[in-house]
């Protein structure tokens, strides 16, 4: 209680002035009840659910993380024919919605001419959000229904060298997905040969009657951009994150408080006037806090290779062969190594579209004899759709093969959908709806409450919201969701319904 007394006091006395940011939530994203800076893995935040307005998108996006309340799991043009729009994390998801979506790519404005960002060199950029939100079920829990209030409060800076003025999106991590990535990583080029940045952001999460769920969250992110003559560009990147779980998805219904890093190098090469390889290699690290986790502490290592050929001016097709190996440290669960074709097509038609299909066949092996390996189909779709300039649209589908979070389970197998509708009513007003719909079914089978079988659970998550737009640099965002998990065992669904806000802001 004293936690969140003063998070409130906070609030009440910060200054109109305050500087704040893509904070709690990037400015894309819904925000969820119950859970740390982890993208949301099953109706994640994934495309904006609020605040971006339609004149601002560029492409579609990923949620990257949901900075407290949880919501369960979730450019212009590119430069080249490997930069595929980011799919959308944040309504998030998350971040997002994943792979990674593009570093540093702009989710706003960027001023007018003799705006507060012009008057800086641009270098340093401090950001701070503060929000609260009212759920009536704050553990997402079937029987143990309980109404709070819950506050966060995430300062944060990212240092930019040369300076620019995008604001950043962090890269969309999911620690149940192999090799740590949400979606496929497609990142954008910079305009200059060298880019660097450092970012880090606290989300302080305190709650009026359910003082055992306060925590601390933080993130640190660097990344390093080369490009070289003749062709190839570099890309290095980092991330370290301590959050926890989200409640309310697997058998977990408490804080599970875990810390990951995910670091990844890619090369990429012109070969040609249609032509270009990219090659990638990331290692994903995760580790939880508490014993009765510790069988989904594992390493991850994964290694992609891509061709692109440019078939018309905005069209390319390309073909990607991924590899990823996943050991675990507790041999409750079985490791494996997995491999993935894909053919897709990448599109730019116009400047309103752009999108991106892949499908492909897996395969997933597994270090114990006693297990057959899993095939399966995987496909990946995003739709950037821009009807007018008040007006927009941003589609999401996946499925694929995620690791367990249950122990006597060995795989997930995912697909989901997401739709998010945005409409800009006025200069500084946008409204927007998001639809998501997620489909888990376990390979293995599960006991919770008395009931063995092979757990299938389905997540419903809707909402709205309304961004107020005072400045380029300074918003105000208030929404509702509605969440539903709807599992075979029966305990284990629930409902929730949530309304938030949120003030922010970036200098």
């Amino acid at each position: 209680m004293k936690g969140f007394a003063l998070l409130l006091a906070i609030m009440v006395l910060m200054p109109a002035a305050l500087w704040a940011g893509d904070a709690v939530l990037p400015d894309n994203i819904i925000m969820p009840p119950g859970g740390g800076s982890q993208p949301q893995r099953v109706l994640q935040a994934g495309p904006p659910v609020d605040v971006l307005a339609p004149g601002q998108i560029t492409a579609p996006q990923q949620v990257t993380q949901s900075a407290a309340p949880e919501i369960p799991k979730s450019s212009s043009a590119p430069a080249d024919a490997s930069q595929l729009p980011a799919t959308s994390q944040a309504a998030g998801q998350p971040e997002t919605s994943g792979e990674a979506p593009p570093m540093g790519q702009s989710t706003g404005s960027t001023g007018s001419s003799g705006d507060l960002l012009e008057k800086k060199s641009n270098i340093v950029h401090p950001f701070l959000a503060v929000g609260g939100y009212f759920t009536d079920n704050v553990n997402n829990s079937h029987t143990d229904r309980k109404s709070d209030f819950g506050m966060v409060l995430s300062p944060g800076v990212y240092f930019a060298l040369p300076g620019m003025r995008q604001r950043i999106t962090p890269t969309g991590t999911l620690n149940i997905a192999p090799g740590g990535a949400n979606l496929t990583g497609f990142r954008p080029d910079y305009a200059i040969p060298l880019q660097s940045y450092l970012y880090y952001r606290a989300d302080i999460e305190a709650f009026a009657n359910n003082s055992s769920l306060n925590t601390v969250s933080h993130l640190v992110e660097g990344v390093v951009q080369s490009k070289f003559r003749g062709g190839l560009n570099i890309n290095f990147e980092d991330q370290f994150k301590m959050t926890h779980n989200q409640r309310g998805t697997g058998l977990s219904f408490g804080l599970d408080k875990f810390y990951d890093n995910l670091a990844s190098i890619s090369a990429k090469y012109q070969l040609g006037e249609k032509t270009l390889a990219r090659l990638d290699y990331s290692n994903y690290y995760l580790h939880f806090l508490g014993a009765e986790n510790s069988f989904r502490d594992r390493d991850d290592n994964r290694v992609a290779a891509y061709f692109f050929y440019k078939m018309w001016p905005r069209t390319s097709v390309f073909a990607e062969y991924e590899y990823v190996n996943s050991a675990y440290s507790d041999k409750t669960v079985s490791g494996s190594m997995e491999h993935h074709i894909f053919v897709g097509v990448r599109y730019d038609v116009t400047d309103k579209t752009r999108g991106m299909i892949k499908v492909g066949y897996g395969i997933k092996d597994f270090e114990r004899s006693s297990l057959r390996s899993q095939s399966n189909i995987y496909a990946e779709a995003q739709l950037d759709h821009k009807f007018t300039e008040k007006t927009s649209i941003i589609l999401t589908a996946s499925r694929r093969t995620d690791e367990t979070d249950v122990a006597t389970a060995y795989s997930i197998v995912e697909n989901t959908i997401d739709a998010t509708y945005l409409q800009r009513l006025t200069t500084k007003l946008t409204a927007s709806i998001n639809f998501r719909f997620t489909d888990e079914k376990y390979n293995g089978n599960v006991t919770y409450a008395g009931v063995t079988k092979m757990l299938h659970d389905e997540y419903i998550r809707t909402g709205a919201s309304m961004l107020y737009e005072f400045r380029d640099w300074i918003n105000f965002t208030v929404g509702y969701y509605f969440t539903d998990r709807m599992s075979n065992i029966n305990s284990l669904s629930y409902t929730s319904n949530n309304i938030f806000f949120r003030i922010s802001a970036i200098y």
